[in-house]
């Protein structure tokens, strides 16, 4: 007769760094993971953020549930503030279980300022995904251009793909920029982008059709693909130029796409 093992689950304190001060001090706030409360905390020196309680039978999983929980957080303050900073790969643990049992593996992280105040209301969801602001945050906290634009691209191709399904690569742009941005915003994106590059900027477009030839096919398949001699090559001075000229153009239209992701796609938290 065989006899059935049980696995005991831990209740874990997870505190984890970052490297940009929280731009909102939670003191304690009571959210939601996976159908239960939980205590979220924020520092700001060290930068950091405290999540309790995670059960899980060990420390190192309890780390990852409270890492997607907690940059979970950091998307919705990325979506709000365009919040740019990021989890540090270490953590710190202690058991709620037994007083005696925890570790701890941190590093130094940096600091940012944040002026505009960000609301997160009792009962805020630590399950809800922002993809878009996922992409824009991980654009913001890279050093590499071509990194940064790729990953603002993804930020729009995310969005511009749940908006209208069955679009292809090269229209996710056209068919769906008016539907998150004003004409007002999409004009200036256009007249920003003719000051920025004019040679890639025919006159005979409209603003729509000009912002996703340029961002599309000069700057997304040349970052892409590398079987052309037109395309993007790694630590080549001009090409990384061009791209940083691209950048904020690229950013801002992504920007768009992440403020219609908060306030259209996710209306609740």
């Amino acid at each position: 007769m065989q006899r059935r093992t049980t696995t005991i689950m831990t209740l874990y304190r997870i505190k984890l760094r970052i490297t940009e001060p929280s731009p909102e001090k939670l003191g304690e706030k009571k959210l939601s993971l996976n159908g239960s409360e939980v205590t979220v905390t924020t520092w700001r020196e060290p930068p950091s953020i405290e999540i309790f309680p995670i059960q899980s039978d060990n420390h190192e999983i309890a780390m990852l549930i409270a890492r997607r929980a907690i940059n979970n957080l950091l998307n919705y303050f990325a979506s709000v503030v365009q919040f740019r900073g990021t989890l540090e790969t270490g953590y710190e643990y202690a058991s709620l279980d037994h007083s005696n049992k925890g570790g701890t593996v941190i590093q130094v992280g940096t600091g940012f300022a944040y002026c505009t105040k960000v609301d997160v209301p009792d009962g805020f969801s630590l399950n809800t995904e922002r993809r878009a602001a996922a992409f824009l945050r991980q654009g913001d906290s890279s050093n590499n251009p071509f990194e940064s634009f790729r990953n603002y691209y993804l930020s729009v191709d995310s969005i511009g793909k749940a908006i209208k399904p069955a679009l292809k690569d090269s229209e996710v742009i056209l068919k769906t920029l008016t539907d998150v941005a004003s004409t007002k915003v999409i004009s200036e994106l256009e007249t920003k982008l003719n000051l920025i590059l004019p040679e890639l900027c025919p006159s005979s477009l409209s603003p729509v059709e000009t912002i996703n030839l340029v961002i599309y096919k000069s700057f997304r398949c040349s970052l892409m693909h590398s079987g052309s001699t037109n395309d993007f090559t790694p630590f080549n001075p001009e090409d990384e130029l061009q791209v940083i000229r691209a950048l904020p153009i690229m950013r801002g239209i992504a920007w768009q796409y992440v403020k219609y992701e908060r306030d259209k796609l996710i209306k609740t938290v």
